[in-house]
C-alpha cells in the first residue's frame, strides 16, 4: 500500500501519494563498458533505450567507460569497489549486480520498478550554478552515516552509439566521500568541473547520490546499497526561471511516418500540451492517474520549462515539489514528439470528506526566450465519499 501525504487547507483535505510532497527515490544505475568486449555493445543499447523510457526526476544513470578510447579516470577503480573486473556491469541502485549478461531492456524496467517505491529518507537536488561548478543539497529525514558520490557527466555519441550519461571526471573519491546528517539534517556541497577539450559544456551535468558505505555484497559483488540520487538536468523550482541545460531524458517518441499527428487546436507550430486526468469527480478506491500528453506537430524541438500547479480554493501548489514556491522543470520535445509523462498514479482514500473546484493547471514557456511554447491547459476536478 502507498503512503499518503495531504495538504491541509481551509475547509478541505487534499490527499497525493507521498512522493509528490516527500522524496520520491530517484533509482541509481551505474554501467561500465569499454569499447571491445563481448556484450558491450548490445548492453549499451538497452541502456539507452531503457533511459530514454523515463524521466530524469524518476532514474540517473552513469556510464563509465573503463579502458579502451576515451575512458575516465577512476572508473575502473569504481568497478573493482563492486568486486567486479569484467564488463559490461550494469549495477542498480547499488544493490543489484544485473545480469547474466547480456541484459536487454526488459531486465532493467523490471528492476526498476521493483525499487521506483521503496521509501527513501532523503531528499536530494543537484543544482548547475554555472558553467563548472555544482551546488549539491542533501536533506535527511532521520539520522544516517554514508558516502556522496558525483560524477560530470556528457551526452555524447561514442562509436555510433548514444549515450544519455557519459562519465567524464569523478568528482568525489572513487568509492565516495564521506557524509553524515542528524534527523532533520542538510547540508551543501559544491562541486567543480574540470572542462577539458573537446568537452561540450552545453551537453553537460552532474549525477550525485549517497550509498551505504558498508559492504553488503559477498565475495562476487560488494553491494552498497543507494540512498537517493539527483541528476542536475532534473526538476528545477527556482522562483525565477532562467536558460539552462534542457533535459534530453524526456520520454518521447516521434509520430511514425504516414502517421498524421492529432489535429493542432493551437497553431500547427505550437507544442500541443494536454491535461489527461482519469476522472473529474473522484470516490473512494477509484484511480487517480494524472498524465501530460505532449505533441509537437512542427519541425523544430521545443526546450521549454515546463510548469504545472494544482490550485485550491485558491492557494497555488507547484510540481515537482507541489509547494507554494513557484518551481517546474526542463523538458526536451523533438519534431514529431508525441509522448506521455506520468505525474500521479494512485487509489483514491475513503474517510476524506467532499470537495470541489479544484484544478490543475499546466503552461510551457521556452527556455531561451521565456516565451508561450503553445497554448496552456487545464483540468478541474473534485471528490467526494
Amino acid at each position: 500500500m502507498k503512503r499518503m501525504g495531504m495538504i491541509l487547507i481551509p475547509g478541505c483535505l487534499v490527499f497525493m501519494t507521498v512522493g509528490a510532497f516527500a522524496a520520491q527515490r530517484v533509482v541509481m544505475y551505474e554501467h561500465f563498458t569499454e569499447d571491445q568486449c563481448l556484450w558491450c555493445a548490445d548492453v549499451a543499447v538497452a541502456i539507452d533505450l531503457f533511459r530514454s523510457e523515463y524521466t530524469r526526476e524518476q532514474l540517473a544513470v552513469i556510464t563509465y567507460s573503463v579502458r579502451g578510447d576515451d575512458p575516465v579516470p577512476g572508473g575502473l577503480d569504481r568497478l573493482d569497489f563492486f568486486g567486479e573486473d569484467a564488463v559490461p556491469v550494469v549495477v542498480g541502485d547499488g544493490r543489484d549486480n544485473l545480469g547474466p549478461m547480456p541484459i536487454d531492456e526488459s531486465v532493467l524496467i523490471a528492476h526498476y520498478e521493483s525499487r521506483k517505491n521503496e521509501p527513501s529518507i532523503l531528499t536530494m537536488t543537484v543544482t548547475k550554478e554555472s558553467q563548472t561548478q555544482y551546488r549539491i543539497h542533501v536533506e535527511a529525514e532521520s539520522a544516517f552515516t554514508g558516502v556522496l558520490m558525483a560524477v560530470a557527466y556528457e551526452e555524447i555519441i561514442h562509436n555510433e552509439q548514444h549515450y544519455y550519461c557519459w562519465a567524464r571526471e569523478i568528482l568525489t573519491n572513487y568509492y565516495g566521500d564521506p557524509i553524515s546528517l542528524s534527523a532533520g539534517g542538510s547540508t551543501d556541497v559544491i562541486k567543480n568541473v574540470s572542462l577539458q577539450g573537446g568537452w561540450n559544456p552545453g551537453n553537460m551535468g552532474v549525477v550525485a547520490w549517497v550509498h551505504e558505505g558498508s559492504d553488503g555484497g559477498n565475495l562476487l559483488f560488494r553491494a552498497h546499497e543507494s540512498l537517493q540520487a539527483a541528476d542536475s538536468m532534473a526538476q528545477h523550482t527556482e522562483p525565477t526561471p532562467t536558460p539552462a541545460p534542457t533535459d534530453p531524458g524526456a520520454t518521447c517518441t516521434p509520430t511514425p511516418q504516414g502517421t498524421a499527428p492529432p489535429t493542432p487546436t493551437h497553431s500547427v507550430n505550437d507544442l500541443q500540451q494536454n491535461l489527461e486526468l482519469s476522472a473529474t469527480m473522484f470516490h473512494p478506491d477509484d484511480p487517480f492517474v494524472l498524465d501530460i500528453h505532449t505533441v509537437n506537430p512542427s519541425s523544430q524541438t521545443f526546450n521549454v520549462d515546463q510548469y504545472l500547479a494544482l490550485e485550491v480554493a485558491g492557494l497555488f501548489f507547484f510540481w515537482p515539489q507541489w509547494t507554494d514556491a513557484v518551481g517546474y522543470a526542463q523538458r526536451s520535445y523533438p519534431a514529431g514528439c508525441d509522448s506521455r509523462e506520468n505525474i500521479f498514479d494512485f487509489t483514491w482514500p475513503s474517510g476524506v470528506g467532499s470537495f470541489s473546484g479544484i484544478h490543475f493547471y499546466l503552461v510551457s514557456l521556452n527556455t531561451a526566450t521565456q516565451t508561450l511554447a503553445g497554448p496552456w491547459d487545464m483540468v478541474e476536478w473534485g471528490y467526494t465519499g
